[in-house]
């Protein structure tokens, strides 16, 4: 046998298996059981002159008739030896003949005459061909012997019982090659249900095997499209609490900034001298704007949790140099008034390109309220500020406090800043250097086409710090 020949011998299960296996569960059922009952056929007609030849010719053949006849003529002669009293005994032979057995007595003999049946009664010496019948010996009433000639069908039972053993091999046949051709898909219909089964104990990240092209290969894509749209939408839910715990933890800390400044203008107010109406009335102003800010960021949390989703703030805009000098200016104040010592220096070169006032007020508020929480009073604290060609730069630095290690920090106002200023298209750093000074840096982009301008900031040289210029 050739290699070629040897191959495809081995490949001839894998490739019935392929040509079975494809198209849609019902095809293939319908492919399967055409091909098992074909089977099953080829493989009884092929078995069928084995049958014959052992029925007819084999060992086996004639000790199971010797046996069988051997059993009926047993059978028989205990019926004989237990008759009922005036029982004849060629009686019972009679019954025996006429019953399902599958033996029959041809001729008795007796001395060489034969006594049954009784038109063959004479004295004839061996009247019987031996090769024609199985001889079996009888003892009958007053124990005379006598030779009996049996003929039987046990070739035909024989025969039969081949028959249906080679039947009952044929459908064993069957069920096994429809078995073999269905265990891989319900192997698979296992495999789905556990992994199912990890979906339902909230396992997403397990993959639904696909195999194959039938319905089953295309329920278990759709559990897998079903398995992806949940596992998204269970990240979206996470993603949308995640956004709302940062939206509540981003409010209530910019809520606390402006808190922080509105009660230092209340103290203010009250240590203030009653005959100094103006500077009341200024401070009376810069509550009055603290408070606005308040309920504008309530009211930006209020929409978010009624409406379903946050609307767009008003945005406010205001040329840019303009709008960081003032909030520059507020911040100085705020600072001066709590005691610390502010150096400003520096010249303002922004451009007059529009900045959305309530983010950058934000920015500046949360700086603020670094400071005031972690600067040391004793040390100066510095702001600069410095235009990088088509960059402008404002630059915070302060001596950490030496309780710093005391106070809560829990790092929202950080994350709050590099967020407002991307949405302002700029950028916040912070470091600390090796001698404890803290620095923050703010960086905002000028487009080329802006005219830049110089907006002088410069309060009176009077004030104890030297304010942007």
């Amino acid at each position: 046998m050739s290699n070629r020949l040897v191959q495809a011998v081995r490949k001839l299960p894998s490739s019935i298996y392929y040509l079975l296996t494809r198209g849609g569960l019902e095809h293939r059922l319908a492919k399967l059981v055409l091909f098992c009952a074909v089977a099953m056929l080829v493989f009884y007609h092929a078995m069928m002159p084995l049958v014959r030849w052992l029925s007819t010719s084999s060992a086996f053949h004639h000790s199971f008739v010797e046996s069988q006849i051997t059993d009926d003529v047993n059978l028989l002669q205990y019926k004989l030896d237990h008759k009922p009293s005036g029982t004849n005994d060629f009686d019972i032979i009679d019954t025996w003949n006429q019953s399902d057995s599958h033996t029959r007595f041809a001729a008795i003999t007796e001395n060489g005459s034969v006594i049954y049946p009784f038109a063959l009664s004479g004295n004839i010496k061996s009247p019987i061909n031996d090769n024609e019948y199985d001889v079996a010996e009888l003892s009958f009433s007053g124990n005379r012997a006598a030779t009996a000639y049996v003929i039987n069908d046990y070739d035909y039972v024989f025969f039969a019982l081949l028959s249906i053993g080679m039947r009952v091999l044929s459908v064993v046949l069957f069920l096994a090659i429809f078995i073999w051709g269905v265990r891989r898909r319900i192997a698979y219909i296992f495999q789905l249900e556990e992994e199912i089964s990890h979906i339902e104990q909230g396992d997403l990240d397990t993959k639904i095997t696909i195999d194959g092209e039938d319905e089953l290969a295309s329920l278990a894509e759709k559990m897998n499209d079903v398995r992806l749209a949940l596992a998204e939408r269970v990240h979206s839910e996470e993603t949308a609490l995640a956004a709302n715990h940062d939206l509540i933890t981003t409010i209530s800390h910019d809520i606390r900034t402006p808190l922080t400044s509105l009660l230092l203008y209340t103290q203010i107010l009250k240590a203030a001298n009653p005959e100094d109406l103006p500077n009341m009335n200024r401070y009376l102003d810069k509550i009055d704007n603290r408070a606005l800010q308040i309920k504008s960021l309530s009211d930006s949390l209020f929409e978010h949790f009624t409406v379903g989703a946050r609307q767009q703030e008003h945005q406010e805009e205001g040329p840019f140099a303009i709008v960081m000098r003032d909030l520059i200016s507020n911040l100085v104040a705020t600072l001066e008034n709590s005691g610390f010592r502010v150096v400003a220096t520096g010249t303002a070169k922004g451009a007059d390109m529009l900045v959305n006032i309530q983010k950058l007020d934000r920015v500046i508020d949360n700086i603020l309220s670094n400071m005031l929480k972690y600067a040391d009073r004793t040390q100066p604290i510095r702001i600069n500020a410095t235009s990088l060609g088509n960059k402008w730069q404002v630059r915070f630095s302060n001596t950490i406090a030496p309780d710093f290690a005391q106070q809560e920090s829990t790092g929202i106002g950080i994350k709050n800043m590099r967020r407002l200023m991307a949405a302002l298209g700029g950028t916040y750093t912070e470091k600390t250097t090796i001698d404890g000074i803290y620095i923050s840096t703010l960086i905002f982009p000028i487009a080329p086409e802006n005219t830049l301008t110089t907006t002088n900031l410069t309060k009176d040289n009077s004030s104890p710090s030297e304010q942007v210029s």
